[in-house]
Order: C-alpha cells, then structure tokens, then sequence
C-alpha cells in the first residue's frame, strides 16, 4: 500500500470552498517570491537527498517553506506549505527517517513552486494539490514526535481520528491479500477430483497385479498434464 492510501481527507464542500479563499499574506507577490527562493529550495533539497548535513539543508527548507506558507494569498497554497513545513519539522527532530518517498514528495512540492513561477497562484485551480495534501498528512500523522505544528496539523485535520491504527492496517492488508471464499473451493473441487483420479489409478495397479511402479508414471504424468 502506498502512504496514503489508508488516509483519506475530508473534502467535505466547505473545505472544499475554501480552497480558494482569499488569504491577506505578506503584501509581497507570491509568484516573485517563489521565484526569488525556489533556487535556494532546490539546493538544499538535492544537497538532503544527496545526504550529508542534513541539519543544515533541512533548516534551509524549513526557512523557504515559512515564507511562502506567510506569502500565500489563498487557503490551499497556505495549507501545502504549512504541512511541507509540518513534514519538514518532524524530519529535524527525528520523528521521521529520510525515505524514498518523501524524497518524493518533497520533490513534488518543488514542482509545484516551479508552476506557481510560471503560472501564477491559479495554478492550483488547474493543479489541484489534495494527492499530494494527502500524502504528505500521511507522514504528519505518523510522525514519531509532535512538535508544534505537527501538533496543529494534526489537530486542524482529525488525523487521529482519519488514519487507521497499526491493527487497523494489518487487518486491512490481510484482507486485500487472502484469497476469497470462492477461490478456495473452486481450488479445493480441483485437488479433491485429482485424488479421486490418482486413487482410481492405484487401484486399478493394485487390482490387476501389476508390480512395477514405473508403469505408473505415463498415467501419472497424464494427470498432470491435463491440469496445467
């Protein structure tokens, strides 16, 4: 399973309004500031993903993710970046550990500053970013430690009561996993009428006195052939 697909948003019709919202900001222009610190966003996102220092790149990333959260001039750039920063702050404390996947992720929110460059704040409208929303909460709710604003996300968004416990999980796994009902008869039919046919062979050697077992094997073999 990936990392969001047991966590749903609410994206219930006022959520969903809001998106577009109008936020006050800084007063500076969001696309001039995201073109003024995506290239400091980008060195210090290769430098975490190359490793080494990742103290220092994650405090750069943090830095850029807090003012662009402030420059926001509508809800759902707030919000991606607010839980960008989120993700990033439990990186720093350790309460999650570097992966592929949010190497990714944090990648994605890259891109999204690069669209915000090139086509405005409307890009949201065109790119909606819940997917991404979504998976980056995933992370946020698992977080192994509850700084500040993982402590406001996950308020702000029930992630205790939308992501499922560890048992939850696994009686989910096994359950996409196990074979169905159906399967298993149709598969236990299928055994139960080969013995029959393997008995039937048996005794047919035992009953006409035939006493060397090599002569079972072209019968043998037959069945086998039949059920492939």
């Amino acid at each position: 399973m990936s990392e969001g697909t047991l966590l749903l948003l609410n994206l219930s019709p006022s959520r969903a309004a809001a998106q577009a919202e109008q936020r006050e900001g800084t007063g500076e222009d969001p696309v001039a500031i995201a073109a003024r610190l995506r290239p400091k966003f980008q060195l210090a996102l290769l430098g975490w993903i190359k490793g080494g220092d990742n103290k220092r790149h994650l405090d750069t990333l943090a830095s850029v993710t807090r003012k662009l959260e402030r420059a926001a001039t509508r809800d759902d750039m707030y919000q991606l970046f607010w839980v960008v920063g989120g993700v990033l702050e439990s990186l720093q404390d350790g309460g999650l550990d570097t992966s592929v996947a949010l190497k990714r992720l944090l990648g994605q929110a890259d891109r999204q500053i690069k669209r915000i460059i090139d086509h405005g704040i409307g890009t949201f409208d065109e790119h909606p970013i819940d997917d991404l929303l979504n998976n980056l909460l995933y992370y946020v709710a698992r977080s192994a430690t509850a700084g500040e604003r993982i402590s406001e996300i996950r308020a702000a968004f029930n992630l205790a009561e939308l992501l499922p416990g560890d048992e939850q999980v696994e009686h989910a796994r096994e359950a996409l996993s196990a074979p169905s009902v159906k399967l298993m008869e149709t598969v236990a039919s299928a055994i139960k009428e080969d013995l029959a046919r393997v008995k039937d062979v048996l005794d047919i050697f035992v009953r006409t006195g035939m006493n060397k077992p090599a002569e079972l094997v072209p019968q043998l073999a037959r069945i086998a052939q039949e059920d492939q």
